[in-house]
């Protein structure tokens, strides 16, 4: 008997004792006890039956119960024979089988493998194991041989009543079928096979995490990579001609989070001071500096390109978008920026403040 079916019983025995014990006060003790407690780690193995199946007739039961060891050290004290039903009740007075209480051949008590014979195998259906041991027991039940304690048999052995207890123990798990007894069948349960009365099914079910909820509309927003822009030209300048410096004008994203396609569209400007020399020099108009928008990514369109002259002194676009119903929708963009400086300018180091506004 696997050890899952062990549980099972042992687990139906502490349930079913309390309900004994409660009606007890009311009504007259039960035919057979609760079951015997089987406790898995005294489990020492199977049992080996002759015949597999048969009829619950007289001496219709198993002729030769065989083991392959015997009973172990310290558990040579006697051997009894127990059926433990299917609602896991069992006699408490009589034996299926004959007990042992001499270690004799066969017996298991001298350590070899037990082998039982006859009525030692099985008594079913005789005097002294009636009928009415199978009748209203339909279901899969566990034949057992026990090796009780002791170090070598005394003359005595545990009752019926004692169930198995302590004692270690081979089983083998028999599915009896008795019916309205007009033909009572028995038959061993393949190992591995579900026992008709504990099937079992698994079901499975993956609960999926709690959606937080979505975070609430935060708007238009910008965000610029920190650092100045520093434009480059010629190394060399020639008297009386214009010097052009350029640079590149880095990312710049626009983050539209008002999940609102109804929204209106928006625009990011871009407006420049005059360049101021830290000397105070004549400062270079803005309208010397222009740019060429460039998309990066995201879902909007880059402005068109400001050529030197008109510039940047007043606001320009550097992109455009339309509103959305999905959430942080982002545009990116840069600009190639071309600064024009006349030839009448002096040198020196110049600074012009770029102001982006979204709209």
């Amino acid at each position: 008997m696997s050890s899952t079916i062990n549980r099972r019983k042992a687990a139906l025995a502490a349930g079913a004792a309390v309900a004994t014990a409660a009606a007890g006060l009311l009504l007259a003790a039960p035919a057979g006890a609760i079951d015997p407690s089987l406790d898995p780690d005294n489990r020492l193995g199977d049992l080996i039956l002759d015949i597999q199946s048969g009829a619950i007739v007289t001496l219709g039961g198993p002729q030769v119960v065989s083991t392959e060891i015997g009973c172990p050290e310290g558990y040579r004290g006697s051997s009894r024979v127990l059926l433990i039903r299917a609602d896991g009740s069992w006699d408490p007075i009589r034996f299926p089988g004959v007990v042992k209480i001499a270690a004799d051949p066969g017996t298991g008590l001298d350590g070899e493998p037990i082998v039982r014979l006859g009525s030692s195998a099985s008594r079913w259906i005789t005097a002294n194991y009636a009928r009415s041991m199978f009748e209203g027991y339909d279901g899969v039940g566990t034949y057992i041989v026990t090796c009780d304690p002791g170090e070598a048999p005394n003359g005595s052995y545990p009752t019926a009543a004692d169930g198995v207890g302590t004692s270690k123990y081979f089983s083998i798990d028999i599915d009896f079928q008795f019916g309205d007894g007009s033909d009572p069948t028995w038959a061993v349960v393949p190992a591995g096979a579900a026992a008709t009365d504990d099937s079992k099914s698994d079901i499975n079910v993956v609960v999926p995490k709690v959606e937080e909820p979505p975070e609430p509309p935060t708007g238009l927003k910008i965000s610029v990579k920190p650092g100045a822009t520093t434009l480059t030209g010629p190394a060399t300048r020639l008297e009386d001609q214009v010097w052009t410096a350029t640079g590149t004008l880095d990312d710049v994203t626009v983050n539209d989070d008002r999940q609102d396609a109804g929204a209106s569209a928006w625009t990011l400007n871009g407006k420049a001071s005059p360049f101021l020399e830290t000397n105070g020099m004549t400062p270079i108009a803005a309208t010397n500096l222009g740019w060429t928008p460039n998309k990066v990514s995201g879902a909007g369109t880059a402005g068109a390109a400001v050529a030197v002259g008109v510039g940047l002194a007043t606001d320009k676009p550097l992109a455009t978008g339309t509103a959305s119903d999905t959430a942080n929708v982002e545009t990116t963009v840069n600009a190639a920026l071309t600064l024009d400086v006349p030839a009448a300018s002096e040198d020196g180091s110049y600074k012009s403040t770029l102001t982006l506004t979204l709209i």
